[in-house]
């Protein structure tokens, strides 16, 4: 037999559950729900795709708010500016969150004053869009005109990164279509016409001279080259005559002489051979006497060096005798 279901149990237990997530969800959520918040606008002068509600505010990379609505500055305030209107919700610390209004308003416009503004951004290049809160120069990015008073305080904005550099590149095609390429092209063209005009003009004479000097050039050489010869001539014949007349006299006999001792250097040559091998007979048969030579000259030469030792340490006993008495 089947037990009855205990519908008590069950339903004191879906109670239980609801309740333990209502405390998780008050828990969780207890610090962004009761945190107390500031609401402030900042309007965009460029279109704020990416960007949507809930987005961070961020301040150097720390999270200080987030994104509280978007919409059009002309469904809220009667203007014909086309500016986008950020809402957003910032958190502040628990001194400025104590402090009044008026006093927080003056806070906040000298904040303004020192270059604190809000701009676009993205994380990455495709990353997701949030607004950032950061210090720039005041004189550069001054705040947009509004002809409208805020209800909430208002921080100004400064254009984004990809806004100033759509900017720049539009600002350079711009100045490329100012330049109008094609009167470039034109006053190219008419400056080469005048260019070619000057030359002909100018330098058409001078070439027409130079045309016909390279024309009478080769009679010219000719012409040099046979007065050359006509100068060089006798001397170059009589100069070469001496020299063979000069080496007929003296180089003749040289000549002769050089063929008479070549002749009679194979006999000198032999003669210096027999000699040496004489001389080395000689040496192979007297070469015990000259060992015995060597080394007699060898003892002379030790007994001179002790002679000359004893005569620089006792030159006395060189002259008188005996050396001195040994000393105590």
């Amino acid at each position: 037999m089947a037990a009855r279901p205990h519908y008590f149990k069950i339903g004191l237990f879906v109670i239980a559950s609801v309740f333990i997530a209502a405390g998780a969800l008050v828990a969780l959520g207890a610090g962004s729900v009761f945190k107390e918040k500031i609401l402030f606008e900042t309007y965009l002068n460029e279109s704020v795709q990416g960007l949507e509600v809930g987005a961070p505010v961020k301040y150097r990379g720390v999270q200080i708010g987030n994104v509280d609505g978007i919409s059009f500055a002309e469904d809220v305030y009667e203007t014909t500016r086309r500016y986008v209107m950020v809402t957003v919700n910032f958190y502040p610390a628990t001194r400025e969150g104590r402090r009044k209004r008026s006093e927080f308003d003056e806070r906040l416009r000298g904040l303004i004053s020192e270059g604190l503004r809000v701009r676009l951004a993205s994380q990455g290049l495709a990353g997701a869009m949030y607004l950032e809160v950061d210090y720039v120069d005041p004189k550069r990015y001054p705040p947009l005109e509004l002809d409208w008073t805020p209800k909430r305080h208002y921080v100004p904005s400064a254009p984004s990164t990809q806004s100033r550099l759509l900017e720049s590149l539009e600002d350079v095609f711009r100045d490329l279509s100012d330049a109008r390429l094609d009167r470039l092209g034109q006053r190219a063209n008419t400056l080469l016409e005048d260019l070619s005009k000057m030359v002909e003009s100018d330098l058409g004479p001078a070439m027409k001279d130079i045309h016909k000097v390279s024309g009478e050039l080769p009679e010219a050489v000719h012409e040099l080259r046979g007065r050359l010869n006509a100068i060089l001539s006798p001397d170059l014949e009589k100069m070469v005559a001496g020299l063979s007349e000069s080496s007929r006299k003296d180089l003749a006999p040289a000549l002769a002489d050089l063929r008479t001792a070549a002749r009679s250097l194979p006999g000198a040559v032999q003669g210096l051979d027999r000699a040496l091998r004489r001389v080395n007979g000689l040496l192979e048969d007297h070469q015990d006497d000259l060992d015995e030579v060597l080394d007699n000259l060898r003892l002379i030469t030790q007994q001179i060096q002790g002679w000359s030792e004893q005569a620089v340490k006792y030159p006395g006993r060189l002259l008188f005798g005996g050396p001195p008495p040994r000393a105590r």
